[in-house]
């Protein structure tokens, strides 16, 4: 593996309501509407040698289709390259889609 590994997952946009948390309208709800094109979470201490996990937004015709996309290593060298290959690559593409599932579902 020690690459990049794509999951893409229809997630719809919806606006969020959010407080104001400074300033005289501190008291009162806005609409808010934010554009995120991407962000991403690196490990910085952990059980991988490298893990990065970059969450992509695209809107299309249909909505915004969220992009994640997961660049890791395992440590152990060999050993650790033979584990991704066996079983962590599969394991956190199932993982990823899971959560993608959950989240298509609570946004709908």
């Amino acid at each position: 593996m020690n690459g990049t590994k794509d999951f893409a997952e229809d997630v719809p946009y919806r606006p969020l309501r959010k407080p104001l948390e400074h300033g005289p309208a501190s008291n009162f709800w806005t609409r808010w509407q934010s554009r995120v094109k991407t962000f991403d979470d690196e490990q910085v201490k952990g059980p991988f040698r490298r893990f990065r996990h970059i969450h992509e937004f695209n809107q299309d015709s249909g909505g915004t289709t969220m992009v994640d996309r997961i660049e890791f290593a395992a440590p152990f060298g060999l050993i650790g390259r033979l584990v991704e290959k066996l079983v962590l690559a599969g394991y956190l593409r199932r993982l990823i889609e899971a959560r993608n599932r959950y989240l298509a579902g609570d946004l709908s």
